[in-house]
C-alpha cells in the first residue's frame, strides 16, 4: 500500500479527483457537490472564533458575530472554506469584520493569535488532537456554521481495497477523537 498525503484547498482537492490526479479526498463537503463526486460523511464540526485563552472572550463557550465586530481579526485565506462559509454568513446579516491580515495555512494562524489580541476563525477541531493549551475555540452562535467533514472519491470509480479499508479506519478514527457524527 503507497499512500501519499497533500495538504491542499478544498477546491484544488476537488480539482484533483475530478482529473483522477488522486483517488480519495478529505475536505468538508462541497456546496456546489458535482453529481459525479461521491461524499461519505465522516464528521460534523462547527466554525469557532480561535483566541488565546487569555483573551476577554475566552470566557465564553459561544459568541454571536455581531459581538465579533469589535474585535481584530487574523482569517484564513478567501480560498479556504471556513472562510468562504464566515463571509457568506457576514453577507446575509450584512456584517463586516476588521481584517488585519489572511493566511493560507493554520500553523501561522495559531502563532498570530497566541502572540496578539487578534482572533482567527477556523473549525473546532483545527484544534484538535494538537495540544493547544493556550488557545480556546469558542462556537459561533450562528445558523449556518456547521461543517460537515467529508471522504470524497469519484462515484463508480473502481476503489482500491486500501481506500476501503483507509475508510474503515478514517470512521474508527473519528469515533475515537469523540467528533460528532
Amino acid at each position: 500500500i503507497y499512500a501519499k498525503l497533500m495538504q491542499k484547498t478544498a477546491g484544488e482537492l476537488k480539482t484533483m479527483l475530478e482529473k483522477h490526479e488522486i483517488d480519495i479526498a478529505l475536505s468538508y463537503g462541497y456546496a456546489d457537490n458535482p453529481s459525479e463526486i461521491e461524499s461519505t460523511p465522516l464528521y460534523n464540526d462547527h466554525l469557532a472564533a480561535i483566541v488565546r485563552t487569555t483573551h476577554p472572550l475566552a470566557k465564553y463557550d459561544k459568541v454571536k458575530l455581531d459581538e465579533l465586530t469589535k474585535y481584530s481579526f487574523a482569517l484564513p485565506a478567501q480560498n479556504i472554506i471556513s472562510r468562504r462559509r464566515l463571509d457568506k454568513i457576514l453577507a446575509n446579516k450584512n456584517l463586516t469584520l476588521d481584517v488585519r491580515m489572511e493566511m493560507s495555512m493554520a500553523m501561522p494562524l495559531f502563532h498570530i493569535v497566541r502572540t496578539s489580541n487578534l482572533i482567527t476563525v477556523l473549525s473546532t477541531t483545527s484544534l484538535k488532537p494538537a495540544p493547544y493549551t493556550d488557545l480556546k475555540a469558542i462556537m459561533i452562535d450562528e445558523d449556518d456554521c456547521v461543517l460537515q467533514g467529508s471522504f470524497h472519491t469519484i462515484k463508480g470509480s473502481y476503489h482500491k481495497h486500501s481506500v476501503k479499508e483507509f475508510l474503515r479506519l478514517m470512521l474508527e478514527n473519528i469515533n475515537f477523537y469523540k467528533l460528532d457524527r
